[in-house]
């Protein structure tokens, strides 16, 4: 059963539609899900209902990567990539798209943490922010470490970046 599907049937329910009769909603379906002391009903908006529980889905796969369901996706879906960048497929389930989508809405509000580093790869990851959104630094030097880490450009000690190493590899705007 789609939102689609699922919308039609609370209109059923609430104005009574049949084939052949034409009856008038009295209320909007908007008003309805308002909270009751604003005047509605507080039933749920179902679309974004179900778009909520499919994103929860897609953070459980990201939270618990080692849970039955995570394992079982990963096994089906994802043998060579990882859940954020997983593709479509060539044959999905219509439980696959519905996780896919729920992903992309946690897109939206995730934010990335660079942390430590040890999982960013400099030339591979974007981890740069600038006013065009997140990139990865402008390459000075055409023979480069494709594994190189985002930790490795830092002087651990002294908790700063190392700029020896970041002057060698990177263009000023970038460092």
């Amino acid at each position: 059963m789609t939102c689609d599907n699922l919308a039609a049937e609370m209109e059923d329910f609430w104005w009574s539609n049949t084939e052949h009769s034409k009856n008038i909603h009295w209320l909007s379906w908007e008003k309805l899900c308002l909270p009751k002391d604003q005047g509605g009903l507080s039933c749920r908006d179902i679309q974004t209902f179900i778009e909520a529980l499919l994103a929860k889905q897609a953070w459980r796969i990201l939270q618990y990567p080692d849970c039955l369901f995570a394992r079982m996706m990963k096994s089906r879906y994802l043998p060579q990539s990882q859940f954020l960048e997983a593709p479509l497929g060539s044959r999905p389930s219509y439980a696959w798209r519905c996780i896919l989508f729920g992903r992309d809405l946690l897109f939206q509000g995730l934010k990335k943490n660079v942390g430590n580093g040890i999982s960013f790869k400099v030339w591979l990851d974007d981890w740069i922010e600038d006013e065009d959104g997140w990139r990865v630094p402008c390459r000075r030097n055409d023979f480069f470490n494709l594994d190189l880490r985002v930790y490795e450009l830092v002087d651990v000690e002294r908790r700063v970046w190392n700029s020896q190493n970041l002057h060698e590899i990177c263009y000023p705007a970038d460092i």
